[in-house]
């Protein structure tokens, strides 16, 4: 079944979300992490989306280089023959690496009209011209507008004629007059040239389904020891939530003490996303129902040997 693999260093996840949400709200079916693990076998599902996507959408940004697990799924992408589709940020250098596996790709650069953006991204994957808004009467094109007064001036001539022969000659003269076409032409963007190996686009799951199936609880560890201890699926690291994983909270208390908003999380809440021994790097945040409650994105500037704000995790 082919998707659409987002692809992005951890700097770009804002606008990797973005992507994703414009997508499929077009109907289009995305794959994204972390947002689609929820087996806590991080490598393995990455490969397996990778294998089961018929295209990659990779975000290239300055720091796209630096990561190598960005490296690895173009790589993969590009031996399973999935199509790869390089959405630009920003103009800048990529690496050699990631010029070999680019090179000759159709790209794509995001402008000051990021809707723009998106919607030509839109149209290279689909090979179909976005859908434009009506235009407005001060931005007609030129063109419009030679349409209307042709048609006007037609009009003109057809009405002068028949009051001509029908009113100052008592001509018979039938009562149909030839319709003018008076139709406005809206230049729209042409599709994008078909790819020699162009994936089925599969159309994304109904709202209701993904809801249970994409942001539902995933399954947590049984504490060892300390039954009210929270719980952690990814690796951990003298007790703390150490990378990409899913946190649960098994007591209300406030998210982190970097908040500056002081959120508090009710028990049974939990937070798939990045951690830094103990320290949250970014993530999302869901109810104990899988319903999404926020985006969290602190950085690395906590000092973890003082910092393990969210405490030790049952293993």
């Amino acid at each position: 079944m082919s998707r659409i693999f987002i692809s992005y260093q951890s700097n770009d996840q804002a606008l990797a979300f973005e992507i994703c949400e414009y997508l499929e709200s077009r109907g289009l079916q995305c794959w994204i992490a972390p947002r689609d693990i929820h087996a806590g076998e991080y490598a393995g599902e990455i490969t397996r989306a990778l294998k089961n996507a018929g295209f990659l959408v990779l975000v290239c940004s300055s720091s796209t280089a630096s990561s190598s697990h960005v490296k690895n799924e173009v790589a993969l992408s590009f031996n399973n023959g999935s199509r790869i589709i390089p959405f630009f940020r920003e103009t800048t250098k990529l690496d050699d690496s990631l010029e070999y596996f680019l090179a000759g790709k159709q790209r794509v650069y995001m402008a000051s009209d990021k809707e723009k953006s998106l919607a030509n991204l839109y149209a290279v994957i689909t090979g179909k011209p976005v859908e434009l808004a009506p235009i407005t009467p001060g931005k007609a094109s030129r063109r419009t507008w030679r349409f209307v007064v042709m048609a006007l001036v037609l009009a003109a001539i057809a009405g002068a004629s028949w009051y001509y022969l029908a009113v100052k000659h008592g001509t018979p003269v039938s009562n149909t007059v030839a319709a003018v076409d008076s139709t406005f032409v809206i230049e729209s963007i042409p599709p994008a040239e078909n790819d020699a190996r162009q994936p089925e686009i599969i159309p994304a799951e109904p709202k209701e389904e993904r809801a249970a199936s994409t942001l539902a609880k995933p399954s947590t560890l049984t504490p060892a020891t300390n039954p009210n201890a929270d719980t952690f699926t990814g690796k951990i690291s003298g007790g703390y939530p150490d990378g990409i994983g899913t946190y649960t909270f098994k007591q209300a208390r406030q998210i982190d003490m970097h908040d500056e908003q002081a959120r508090r999380a009710e028990s049974g809440d939990y937070i798939t996303g990045e951690w830094d021994n103990g320290h949250l790097i970014q993530g999302t945040w869901y109810s104990s129902d899988g319903v999404k409650k926020g985006f969290l994105s602190f950085g690395k500037g906590g000092d973890p040997r003082r910092d393990h704000v969210f405490e030790k995790c049952a293993r």
